[in-house]
């Protein structure tokens, strides 16, 4: 005959059975049951299989999880004394929940038979945890779903995972990066080389989401100033006047020569191949003094401004 059940939560445990199995000739009953939860514990069963003719159908509609431990088992097996008969149909139904088991635990789900067709197994769920399908095989010590055959044809199984979307939605980035801009930099007179300063955080990717390499940072690895060996007339003689400003003999100073006018870049070209040419306009016929841009204070004693 046929069995159902209708409850909030549905406890199996310690050996204990639902069963609605037949020893003889006839064919096993179904099985029904609806639940908020469902536990099957230390090798509890619910089955509807038969020793020679053919197994029932159980079906499980669980709003919440379906949770099977230490060997349990659901179970619509047939012929299970080596006869004949088809495996019965195994329904289960948690599309907001969870079928769970643990891996090393040997709790099954099996619509398997001997001489006749497996049954077949559909489950529709959120998600399976620790069980899992495995074909072509009757019981393997893990928690597994079967609807094998050893001498007729397998059962079909069909799961449906319903995974909830849980990804969070991609941020929208700007189509393009503005470049930054050139900003004038402090330097001390008698310095030959330019700079280009990028603000910001060092230099900008190709690409909104890919990592700023180091490449990316401007490294300015300019020649040194002239360099020349102080006369003899920069140097005072011990106890003798001051002639100019007081040099070691054998140090170098660097000094910028009278002749050379500093032009400003006043804008900047990139390359087909990447490269990047500072713009001046050609040097006035009078040359000018140096001149610091503004905030550019230079060291009363170094003569040389805060960003050199």
């Amino acid at each position: 005959g046929g069995l159902e059940i209708n409850t909030g939560r549905l406890l199996i445990q310690d050996a204990s059975e639902i069963s609605a199995l037949s020893v003889g000739s006839g064919d096993a009953g179904d099985i029904t049951v609806q639940a908020n939860s469902i536990v099957l514990d230390n090798q509890s069963q619910i089955n509807a299989l038969t020793t020679a003719s053919e197994g029932g159908n159980i079906t499980l509609n669980v709003s919440d999880f379906l949770l099977l431990r230490q060997g349990s088992l659901i179970s619509t097996e047939a012929g299970i004394e080596q006869a004949g008969g088809n495996g019965g149909d195994i329904t289960l139904n948690l599309p907001n929940g969870f079928v769970v088991g643990v891996p090393s635990e040997d709790s099954d789900i099996r619509a398997n038979a001997f001489e006749g067709d497996g049954g077949n197994v559909n489950i529709t769920a959120s998600s399976l945890l620790g069980i899992t399908f495995r074909p072509n095989v009757a019981d393997t010590p893990l928690s597994d779903i079967t609807a094998s055959s050893q001498f007729g044809n397998s059962g079909a199984v069909d799961i449906s995972e319903l995974t909830p979307d849980i990804l969070p939605e991609d941020p929208e980035l700007p189509i393009a990066t503005a470049p930054p801009p050139l900003v004038p930099g402090c330097r001390a007179p008698g310095a030959q080389a330019g700079s280009f300063v990028i603000t910001g955080r060092g230099g900008l990717p190709t690409n909104p989401v890919d990592v700023l390499g180091s490449d990316t940072i401007w490294q300015d690895l300019a020649p040194l100033a002239h360099e020349h060996t102080a006369s003899p007339s920069t140097t005072r003689p011990e106890g003798g006047p001051e002639s100019g400003p007081e040099t070691s003999p054998g140090v170098e100073a660097n000094t910028l020569p009278s002749e050379t006018t500093i032009i400003e870049a006043q804008a900047w070209t990139r390359g087909a191949d990447g490269h990047v040419t500072l713009l001046a306009p050609s040097p006035p016929s009078d040359p000018t003094p140096f001149e610091q841009p503004d905030g550019c204070a230079l060291h009363p004693n170094t003569g040389i401004g805060p960003d050199t």
